[in-house]
């Protein structure tokens, strides 16, 4: 798991698939992309950086 300075939380699910807390609408957004790593970018609230 990764947090942005926004308070944003990134983190990759069980089958490699990762997901960003939504704060704004209190929900997670999971997104279709598998990774194997992954962290914040801490100059921009909502951008991140994979690492496969």
């Amino acid at each position: 798991m990764s947090n942005s300075p926004s308070g944003r939380l990134w983190a990759i699910q069980e089958n490699g698939v990762w997901a960003r807390w939504a704060p704004e609408h209190n929900r997670w957004d999971i997104f279709s992309e598998k990774v194997s790593e992954i962290a914040a970018d801490p100059s921009t609230p909502s951008a991140s950086y994979f690492i496969n």
